[in-house]
């Protein structure tokens, strides 16, 4: 396996600037034949094995601007619908609720969510997020073949200056892995679970207008009806 040359130059200058560990430094023992490559565990997530999985992988989303009469009612009729189908409340507020859906039930859930009201306008779409997730994972499978270098270059290393730059150079490493690792991870959570946001708006009910805009002179006038008469 042959280092980058970022390690290479590394080594070299800590060599030139090391004389005497030249000197008493045993030859060097030959490099080991690199290991036959693993195979990846039967079942194990695509995201740890590197391995694609079958068909595209598709970030759904909806967004849906439902009228109804009662909100909160209907906005418990939402988390309901989305647990039903293996789902989960993610963010409410007073005019608006968003859930979270497996991705195989989203177009099941969406439906029984759009009956809950009218739905004044609507919006799905599904973004093709696998050429990102691929790339972060090679990202990924570099950083975490660098680090290793960098570790096993530390366990070789006779002098403090050396150590020192190898083990900063090893924590940058460290931290960017975690980084890509969190990147996939947000990604896979997006494409597993569709995400449907619902934003509510009231029915206003029409009041009715009073129609009396008069009183009557004489009380008795009640009695015999002329006030409904008059109404007409």
């Amino acid at each position: 396996m042959k280092l980058p040359a970022f390690a290479l130059s590394c080594l070299a200058v800590f060599l030139l600037s090391s004389p005497v560990r030249a000197e008493r430094a045993a030859p060097p023992a030959p490099a080991p034949a690199p290991a036959p490559e693993a195979e990846a565990p039967a079942g194990a997530p695509a995201a740890e094995t590197g391995a694609e999985p079958g068909g595209p992988l598709l970030v759904s989303t909806a967004d849906l601007n439902v009228a109804v009469h009662e909100v909160v009612d209907r906005m418990t009729a939402v988390v309901d619908a989305a647990e039903n189908a293996g789902g989960f409340l993610a963010r409410q507020d007073d005019t608006s609720v968003i859930v979270r859906i497996p991705r195989a039930r989203f177009r099941e859930a969406l439906a029984a969510i759009e009956a809950i009201g009218d739905v004044l306008n609507r919006r799905v779409a599904a973004q093709d997020v696998s050429d990102q997730v691929r790339d972060l994972r090679i990202r990924l499978r570099n950083s975490v073949e660098m680090r290793d270098r960098l570790a096993d270059l530390l366990a070789r290393a006779n002098t403090v200056p050396e150590s020192l730059t190898i083990e900063q150079e090893l924590q940058r490493q460290t931290g960017g892995i975690e980084q890509l690792r969190g990147q996939v991870q947000v990604l896979q959570d997006r494409v597993t679970y569709a995400t449907i946001t619902v934003r509510f708006q009231p029915i206003q009910v029409d009041q009715e207008v009073p129609r009396e805009r008069f009183r009557l002179p004489f009380p008795w006038l009640n009695d015999v009806g002329l006030h409904q008469i008059m109404r007409f």
